[in-house]
């Protein structure tokens, strides 16, 4: 390989994070949600994965399914905390670290190739670190650019340890269905299936560019390509880019109002402005905050940051009704705001092609 990239993926982050804070609750099924009755699963354990409990489920949904399930609160202070000793850990292996979210960061490991290290010994001992020291577990994938190794990673999970070499993009990439490949959303497999394209193998060796192009747009279709093929972008950006500044939109009420379709309809109006402009300023962000004021003038935020960039209206809404439904205490409210925080430019976020 003419590069050495890995990508650390940690293991079902918020729960292990709660499960490292709880060790009392191992072996157990487990989420973090908002414990409100209109509450959504951020992250389930690995143990209530089993029973069908996912990520975006309604808690109440997945109660049903297991009245014993284990619901921890969103502590995005210690979720922070974790990411940052994370971080740590892993800028003792490279000098070229990029933190992709909160609980994924390639790593360019290319000096393996002159030292002679063992590529797969170095990974075990970047998952050995980080379970010995934050006691959290992760999945490595290696290969010679970041696309692969985000392909690798998700290979085998939880704790795995995958190596894609140039050689093994026909065998074990092609095979795949067009929905398992990273960049390709429910909405873009859809119409790539309707012209025939229903494993990778099969984007690969799709001929009709203009085809392609005209049904997903010329930048996504031949940045899906070249990725099908096995070709992509191994550079990792290492300098720290300034943070923008916040986008907020808020709503002051004629008369206060603890009309709960009022509320809503409210949240996703701002949502509506908050996502024009961040279109609009070509910057992506991972937190929404919500601003709740009521009518004694007190006002309260809250946020919520999610693991990869929002992206679309719908995301940056249902993350503003967890968090509303999550704090308000049903006292009339006088204003309410939307504030987009965490924003990077899209050229820095390795996301910026999924488009669907």
């Amino acid at each position: 390989m003419s590069r050495i990239i890995f990508h650390v993926d940690m293991n079902s982050f918020f729960a292990a994070c709660e499960l490292a804070h709880h060790p009392e609750y191992r072996g157990k099924p487990l989420v973090v949600s908002g414990n409100s009755r209109r509450g959504v699963i951020t992250t389930a354990s690995y143990e209530a994965r089993a029973l069908g409990i996912h990520a975006a489920m309604p808690l109440s949904e997945a109660r049903r399914i297991y009245p014993q399930l284990i619901v921890l609160p969103v502590n995005h202070e210690r979720y922070q905390q974790y990411s940052r000793a994370m971080m740590e850990i892993l800028q003792r292996f490279s000098p070229k670290v990029e933190q992709a979210s909160i609980d994924e960061a390639y790593l360019d490991m290319s000096h393996l190739m002159l030292t002679g290290e063992s590529y797969i010994a170095s990974a075990r001992t970047i998952q050995h670190t980080i379970q010995a020291e934050l006691g959290l577990g992760s999945s490595i994938g290696i290969s010679y650019n970041r696309f692969l190794a985000k392909m690798a990673s998700d290979m085998q999970k939880p704790n795995g340890l995958t190596i894609l070499r140039r050689a093994d993009v026909a065998v074990k990439i092609w095979p795949l269905a067009i929905e398992a490949m990273y960049g390709v959303g429910p909405k873009t497999a859809e119409k790539l299936q309707a012209l025939g394209i229903r494993t990778i193998g099969d984007l690969a060796e799709y001929t009709d560019q203009q085809a392609l192009k005209k049904l997903i747009g010329d930048k996504q279709a031949t940045w899906l390509h070249q990725r099908a093929k096995g070709n992509g972008n191994y550079t990792i950006m290492t300098a720290t880019k300034e943070e923008l500044d916040s986008i907020g939109h808020s709503r002051t009420f004629a008369s206060d109002t603890i009309e709960e379709r009022e509320l809503e309809k409210q949240l996703q109006k701002l949502s509506e402005l908050v996502i024009k402009r961040l279109i609009q300023q070509q910057v992506m962000a991972k937190t929404v905050q919500v601003t709740i004021r009521n009518q004694h003038f007190e006002t309260i935020t809250r946020s919520l940051t999610a693991p990869s960039y929002y992206k679309t209206e719908e995301e940056i809404f249902l993350a503003a009704l967890n968090v509303f439904w999550e704090h308000w205490d049903g006292t009339p409210v006088r204003l309410l705001g939307v504030t987009l925080q965490n924003l990077l430019p899209k050229q820095y976020v390795y996301e910026q092609l999924r488009l669907f």
